[in-house]
Order: structure tokens, then sequence, then C-alpha cells
């Protein structure tokens, strides 16, 4: 597998390909990371002994500032196509992704696999188009495909050329499927939607004694309705809008308590959003989470709360979050999206707002807490969905069954018998 050995994806899917009989070694662009998984999933780190002469360094530095160059010539097409205003940097890092995909590729090549499978393709599916002629398969997060490409030529080519090559392509949406097929003219027989599910034990409604012990935990009131945001809180992802609708509603309804998820690198949105609460006089009404917690601790607050929101506009998949947190027992606010208008005709129920539209945020989520006879309808219908489509064992089956099909029409099947699943599972 090729992937960062600091996310939480490839760290879950290591973890769930090993339960299953799968020897997994991970391969990673991180350098200085754990050597090994928790699962014990071993992890190779191809840069960490790297040695690069000054000329390199001089030339990885001018290839920085020429990514940014380029990028900011399509800062117009980019916003055309993702309406988003502004790109974060890492958007554009062309040169470093590129370089990387070599070493890593060469200590795979060598190390032999049975097939290579990348999670995110504008970070590591070069890399896996680099294996030769080993099995491919790509894992797209969202904005790898969606918005990287529209901010370079070079990228828009490299993405293409990983889609290309790959035998198989897994992203966890039919939305994401039918952009990848249009926007880089990929044959839809190499492409399959598979979600990844949720963990059921983990993820489900708090009881009584439980949900006491989680709000003393994090020093919120147990008789709160409480309001969550499941994305990380970047602007990019809408949860600064979904924040000014929270804002509103803490000023005016004094039974709610909301809660903004961090994740990596976002401390200084949430020192801004700290300030902003404090100076409303609802300081006591939020709990704004810096910087990334354990999965653990997301499926506390997702079994506490009452309603959760989600408005990331046109990078989005089949959000895990949105999933975890329709088994956590929420009534989901979402940004309008062709995906979660195919959920809906599976029975998944939800009530959608306009993205980049905190007026539209705050009307939704009054339409919530004005009608607890919807809210209860809400969650009671999408704990049986869950149940019956996003069941994550069901899923990670499902998964690891289709690349074993794959391999075997290829005739590059080499992993033992028992390591296989039921072969229940249709066929792509």
């Amino acid at each position: 597998m090729i992937g960062s050995s600091m996310s939480l994806f490839p760290r879950k899917l290591c973890a769930e390909w090993r339960k299953r009989g799968i020897d997994v070694t991970l391969f990673t662009g991180v350098t200085g990371g754990p050597r090994q998984l928790p699962d014990g999933t071993p992890v190779v780190e191809p840069l960490y002994h790297r040695k690069t002469k000054p000329w390199q360094d001089k030339l990885q530095e001018r290839a920085a500032t020429c990514d940014e160059w380029i990028a900011r010539r399509h800062f117009a097409r980019y916003k055309s196509r993702t309406g988003i205003e502004q790109p974060s940097p890492w958007e554009w890092q062309f040169y470093a992704n590129f370089s990387q995909a070599f070493p890593i590729a060469r200590a795979i090549r060598a190390f032999r696999p049975d097939f290579v499978f990348a999670q995110e393709v504008f970070s590591y599916g070069f890399a896996a188009a680099c294996c030769g002629s080993i099995p491919k398969f790509l894992f797209p997060w969202g904005a790898d495909v969606f918005w990287c490409p529209e901010l370079s030529p070079l990228i828009s080519l490299m993405v293409r050329s990983a889609l290309w090559r790959a035998k198989l392509i897994m992203p966890t949406s039919h939305y994401g499927v039918d952009h990848i097929a249009k926007r880089f003219g990929i044959s839809c027989k190499k492409l399959r939607a598979i979600s990844w599910g949720a963990d059921l034990t983990l993820f489900k409604p708090a009881d009584a004694d439980r949900r006491k012990q989680i709000c003393a935990n994090w020093n919120i009131p147990p008789e709160a309705t409480i309001l969550l945001n499941v994305r990380r809180l970047r602007k990019q992802w809408g949860s600064l809008d979904v924040f000014e609708a929270f804002l509103r509603l803490a000023r005016e309804n004094s039974t709610t308590h909301f809660v903004m998820l961090g994740g990596e690198g976002t401390e200084s949105a949430a020192a801004e959003c700290r300030e902003k609460a404090r100076a409303a006089g609802v300081a006591d009404r939020f709990t704004i989470i810096d910087g990334a917690i354990s999965i653990e601790q997301v499926a506390d607050l997702m079994g506490i709360s009452a309603i959760y929101t989600s408005v990331m506009g046109s990078g989005d998949m089949r959000s895990l979050s949105v999933v975890q947190a329709a088994a956590g027992g929420g009534a989901p606010l979402l940004g309008e999206h062709p995906e979660y208008a195919n959920m809906q005709q599976q029975g998944f129920r939800t009530l959608f707002a306009q993205r980049n539209n905190p007026d539209s945020i705050y009307t939704t989520i009054r339409r919530y807490l004005d009608d607890e006879p919807l809210r209860r309808e809400t969650v009671r219908n999408n704990l049986a969905y869950v149940a019956k489509y996003e069941d994550e064992r069901t899923q990670m089956d499902l998964l690891l069954e289709t690349i074993l099909q794959q391999l075997e029409r290829s005739d590059r099947m080499n992993i033992s018998p028992p390591a296989r699943l039921s072969p229940a599972c249709p066929a792509v």
C-alpha cells in the first residue's frame, strides 16, 4: 500500500486487511514517522535516507516557486470549476509529489508485491503508475481529482497518467466515478464506487450514562442539544460558514451547545473562531477543538450529537464522516451535493442547505430544532439505512474481494486461499 503513515485512512485499511489475512506493507513519502503502525503493519520510508546535493535542493526551491506561479495563473479556472476562492498551498505542489514518486516506486518494485493500492491520487498515484507491471489500484480522496488538477496542466497530466495506468479506481462515491470518467477520459469499466462504511461497534448513539461521561470529558452540559460540525475547520470545507450559523443560533437559543472539529493544521482557524465566540459572549456554548483528535473521541462526540453538519462542496465524495455521524445517531444537515441525493434514493434522509450561505445553514438547522418529530424520524430512518448499506465489515469485504477478483482475471493472484473472503460479492 502507498499512503501517508500519519493518515487515518491508510492506517484503517492496513488494519482491516491484516484482519482478513492479507500481508500489508505501507510505503510512504513521510519521513521520520512510525516504523510500524499500531496493528503491526511495517512502514517503509524510501525518502528517509535519501541524500540530496546542493543543486538538487536549489532545483526543488525553484520548482516550488514555479508550481506556485503556474497555480496563480490558473486561479480563475480553479474558482470557476470548484467554487472556491483560494486554494491551499499543498494543492499545487506538483514537483514534490512528482519527484518522490521515483524512489517510492523503485522500493516497491524491489519488494515485488502482488499488487499496489495507492491512497490519494495526486500525492501517491504517480508513484503507483511507476511500478511497472505490478497491478495498480487507486483510491481517490476528493480534492486530488476535483481540485488540484484545475491549478496546473502538469498536475492534471500527472493525475491523468496515474488514473490511466490503474487497473481499477475505487472512489467512495458514484459522483466521483462520473467526474473521473468525464474529466480524465477514464473508461467506466475501470471505475467502481465502494463506500468504506462505518464501524457500527464504535459509531453508535450513546446511552444516558455514556452521554453523561462523554459530556463530562468535554465540559459540555449533558442536558444541552448538541450540534456538531463533522468536517475539518477549513474555509474550503464550508466549516467557517457553519460556524457563523452556529454563532447566530447560540445568541438565540440557550439550550444548545456547539462542537467544531479541528483537524490537522487548523489551529489558527480554531483560535479565530474561539475569539469570535468570546466577543459574542457565548464562548461557554462552544467546544472548538485544536488540531486532530483520536477516532474514538470523534465517535464519542458523534454519539451525543442531535444534529450534525457537513457543507463541503465540489471536492466531496461520500464522506466517511457523514456516514459515521449518521451511525452515531445525529440528524444530518448537508450541503447540496449529487452524491447525497443519490443516497436518498436508497432511503437516506437529510435536510440540505446551500453551500457558502450561513443564512441557509441557519434556517435549515432551525427546521430540525423546531420539529423534534422530524429529527427523531430522520435519525431512526438513517440508523436503519447505515445498518443495511454502510456496515464497515461488509464494505471492507467488498473492497478487498473486488481487488482479488481483478487479480484472478489477470492471473496475478498469489495470495494464499485462507486469506480469501466469501465469493458472494458482486463481480466488477
